[in-house]
């Protein structure tokens, strides 16, 4: 199959805590020319898909918490790979749930390595799902297809994550966004983990921003959040 596209090589995340499946599925992805990566629980999942990937390989049952908290949160999420989910579970109740939560694509275990490779290469095909609106302020304009800022003739690259951070931000320049508004939209958490992975997210995306001279726009409100400040 063509693992590449326009030269980039598609990376699939695998969320599969059976090492035995796991390494299988990583085996044959590997061959086919893919990069993967294998997770074993939901939290790591969410962390890994703080950067970009083409597809997502979910298996329902994980030791912290249910697999489906995953099609959660990249429902919620601005950029969303698709997922094929790995179930012990046949019924037809069961598949059309998982449609309904936002799976695009479902295998039964146990399954045959040779279908799951073909299931892979025909979600490989679809596009990514990216908001399309154009969200643009005084000279910056999000690049929506690429993941990618337009400061004036420059173009920064952004991760998943900032992206969203940045289009709240050109969305309402100006207005002040809570942090709990920054975990629900950006990382679909109802509440806040005791980390800081949102100041982590902020000071790279301030970095980017930094050679351009724009690292004064997203200015933090102490005990409140942050906005995009209007130029002086």
């Amino acid at each position: 199959m063509g693992s590449r596209a326009g030269g980039i090589l598609k990376r699939v995340l695998i969320v599969e805590d059976d090492v035995d499946v796991a390494s299988l599925i990583d085996r044959g992805l590997r061959d086919e020319g893919l990069e993967s990566q294998v997770v074993g629980t939901v939290s790591a999942a969410l962390r890994q898909l703080a950067d970009t990937w083409d597809l997502v390989i979910l298996d329902l049952t994980l030791p912290d918490l249910p697999g489906d908290s995953v099609l959660r949160f990249l429902n919620q999420s601005l950029y969303r790979p698709p997922v094929l989910v790995l179930t012990a579970r046949g019924e037809v109740e069961t598949k059309l749930e998982l449609f309904k939560q936002g799976c695009d694509d479902y295998l039964t275990k146990p399954f045959v390595l040779e279908e799951l490779l073909a299931r892979v290469r025909a979600l490989l095909r679809r596009p990514l799902r990216v908001l399309s609106s154009v969200a643009q302020y005084q000279g910056l304009k999000l690049i929506d297809e690429h993941l990618q800022l337009a400061i004036g003739d420059e173009v920064v690259s952004l991760t998943p994550k900032e992206y969203a951070i940045c289009r709240l931000l050109l969305e309402e320049p100006g207005r002040v966004i809570s942090r709990k508004e920054l975990l629900h939209s950006v990382w679909g958490f109802a509440q806040e983990p005791n980390t800081n992975f949102i100041e982590v997210h902020l000071a790279h995306l301030r970095k980017k921003l930094k050679p351009f001279d724009r690292d004064g726009w997203v200015q933090t409100v102490r005990n409140s959040g942050i906005t995009l400040s209007r130029p002086s």
